[in-house]
């Protein structure tokens, strides 16, 4: 069989009709979190920082938070500052991957979101587990 057959939709594939319209009241719209400034990012992990646990289990976390924090002093382009993050979110992914604590360490990092974040994440459209025809 082709792999071409095996991604493709098919027939199952619902038709572009069944898409709710964003003024239908079946339409749900998840709120985008606005782009933010450079001092803003810093500002926020400053505060992720200041709720870290003082455990071992946090030690990578503030290790890697703390550097990228210092990383983004004098940063003003907002771009650079999410690659920042980004490279630091990495250094940690890569950390927890030897690490034989990292379930406690991810849910350090959950619980030191934002409420609102935790929210959004238990949204319960991010919980479904059939997405259309890929299920």
């Amino acid at each position: 069989m082709p792999i071409m057959t095996l991604i493709s939709p098919g027939p199952e594939a619902p038709p572009a009709t069944a898409v709710p319209l964003i003024d239908s009241p079946a339409a749900k719209v998840m709120q985008v979190q606005p782009q933010v400034s450079a001092t803003q990012v810093r500002a926020d992990l400053a505060t992720m920082i200041e709720r870290l646990p003082d455990s071992a289990d946090a030690a990578i976390l503030r290790e890697e938070f703390t550097a990228v924090y210092q990383r983004l002093e004098g940063v003003t382009n907002v771009d650079e500052a999410n690659t920042i993050v980004g490279e630091g979110m990495l250094n940690i992914a890569d950390r927890l991957g030897t690490n034989p604590n990292a379930d406690r360490v991810i849910k350090i990092l959950y619980e030191i979101q934002e409420p609102e974040a935790q929210k959004q994440a238990a949204h319960p459209l991010l919980k479904q587990s059939a997405w259309g025809w890929i299920s």
